[in-house]
């Protein structure tokens, strides 16, 4: 056990190397301290990849359980010679953001025979403090049209009075129709919207609808039947106000403290059982 201790904690490697020369603000005391973990850090911003020591790493958002927060971080390998993906898996550190303490975070690994990969989260953006200032853009369109935004494009397929919107929830009387937005990335990928309008007690209302993907939001504000269209307005926030920014470490020979802990553990047991034979 202290052999894998002194080889893992000795040969251990930050991989998470800041080749931008960007300080990040990470709280330290002084700004000697904040140079040196900048250097040893790198910032993702969501759905953006970077290369780091061999890996294509891209945040993919976040999810919320309870006081936790679960960023989920992919790492993929690609073939040198064609791009193609030869390994991937994701990685879910967790944090917590705590008024008082900060942010308390806890890692997750990636294990190799040989080493381990160790990833976590050192600081974030609080996005409830976040204030959304991007407008929606309105464009009528008829069956067949087009919509472009920032990484993709939607295209408006017709209405469906049979309302599939997750957000919408019927009442007795209303009136309600969905439009049919597929929505496509720049590299094909295939995604579906249904943004609701409806009237309930002689007002108008409606349900925008998002893809979380590009995180991009779509309402249905007006139908206009003399001309077979709809007044569609969407808007696609900032990405740049999603990102983390995380530490990835390697230790070698992680394995061997981990044997030397089983035998230790196997070695108190045996100790045990003969201490309790004997008697």
């Amino acid at each position: 056990m202290i052999v894998g201790i002194l080889l893992s904690s000795y040969n251990k490697q930050v991989i998470s190397v800041n080749r931008l020369g960007v300080e990040l603000n990470l709280g330290k005391e002084t700004k000697e301290e904040n140079m040196k973990e900048s250097r040893e850090n790198v910032m993702l911003f969501r759905d953006i990849p970077i290369n780091m020591a061999g890996y294509t790493v891209t945040y993919k958002g976040d999810t919320v359980s309870g006081p936790n927060h679960y960023y989920k971080i992919l790492y993929q390998v690609r073939k040198n010679d064609t791009g193609a993906i030869k390994e991937e898996f994701i990685l879910l550190p967790n944090a917590q953001i705590n008024p008082k303490m900060g942010l308390v975070a806890s890692p997750d690994t990636r294990h190799y025979l040989t080493h381990d990969v160790f990833t976590y989260i050192t600081s974030t953006i609080d996005k409830s403090k976040i204030t959304d200032t991007t407008s929606y853009e309105s464009k009528t369109v008829k069956s067949g049209d087009s919509l472009f935004f920032a990484n993709g494009y939607m295209i408006f397929r017709g209405f469906d009075t049979k309302v599939h919107n997750k957000n919408y929830l019927a009442q007795t009387g209303d009136i309600a129709v969905s439009a049919t937005m597929d929505v496509f990335s720049l590299e094909g990928n295939s995604y579906q919207a249904t943004p609701t309008y409806f009237i309930r007690n002689q007002s108008e209302n409606f349900v925008e609808d998002t893809v979380g993907k590009f995180n991009l939001f779509v309402r249905l504000t007006q139908i206009l039947p003399n001309e077979n269209a709809a007044r569609i307005e969407y808007k696609q926030p900032n990405a740049m106000n999603d990102y983390v920014i995380m530490k990835a470490i390697l230790f070698p020979y992680i394995n061997v403290l981990w044997i030397g802990t089983i035998i230790m553990i196997l070695g108190f047991g045996i100790s045990l059982y003969k201490r309790i034979s004997v008697k």
